[in-house]
């Protein structure tokens, strides 16, 4: 079971990721609030972003 990931800065980003407030679709996909860079970050069941 994978239970935590390190979310590195991708090109467009400001800085390093912050996130801020997290919540589960209905198809099991994780969203992630990441206020310095002002994005929703969506993850499938492995934490990969999509």
């Amino acid at each position: 079971m994978l239970v935590s990931v390190d979310l590195q800065k991708t090109g467009d980003d400001e800085v390093k990721p912050y996130l801020t407030g997290l919540d589960f679709l209905s198809d099991g996909r994780l969203v992630a609030v990441d206020i310095d860079n002002k994005k929703c970050i969506i993850l499938n069941e492995r934490l990969q972003r999509l």
